[in-house]
């Protein structure tokens, strides 16, 4: 987050994200600067504006007194402030990343055909439980697949490898 670090007579320096300072004249400015406030740069052309973040002091005070953090969390991305990436599961080899509700509906409906292992991108066994849904073994097996993915723990966006 960019911030102000100085401030002179006619001008401003502004702390950049990436480490490096930028002076900026006070007639860029839309507010009564302070040091330490947090601030966007913007260009456009030839014009660069200032623009103040008014809610990042008022996220800080939430954060000491809420009780869902996950709250927290989703306000400060809204701003660009923090990264989810932490909170949402990857892709891993031999893994699939589906949709926890979906597969567990499809397991339990119709497990015994595949169906769940085709969404998850597990083609050969998808193929094999079709084969054999004759021996209701596959039926068994998916209805035992869905209860399992009810009970993972799914990321923010509702997902979970499978």
């Amino acid at each position: 987050m960019n911030e102000i670090l100085k401030i002179e007579e006619s001008s401003v320096l502004i702390g950049l994200e990436n480490g490096s300072v930028k002076e900026v004249s006070k007639t860029d400015l839309d507010f009564q600067p302070q040091v330490g406030d947090k601030v966007n740069l913007y260009t456009s052309k030839n014009e660069l504006f200032v623009r103040k973040v008014e809610n990042f002091n008022y996220l800080e005070e939430v954060y000491n007194s809420i009780d869902n953090q996950e709250e927290y969390i989703l306000a400060k991305d809204d701003l660009g402030i923090y990264d989810l990436d932490e909170y949402l599961y990857h892709e891993v080899p031999g893994k699939a990343l589906v949709n926890k509700w979906i597969y567990s509906v499809l397991a339990i409906l119709v497990g015994g055909f595949g169906v769940h292992k085709f969404y998850a991108k597990k083609i050969g066994k998808g193929i094999l439980y079709f084969l054999f849904f004759w021996t209701v073994v596959p039926f068994i097996i998916g209805i035992i697949e869905g209860v399992t993915a009810i009970k993972k723990e799914s990321d923010i966006e509702g997902n979970i490898l499978v």
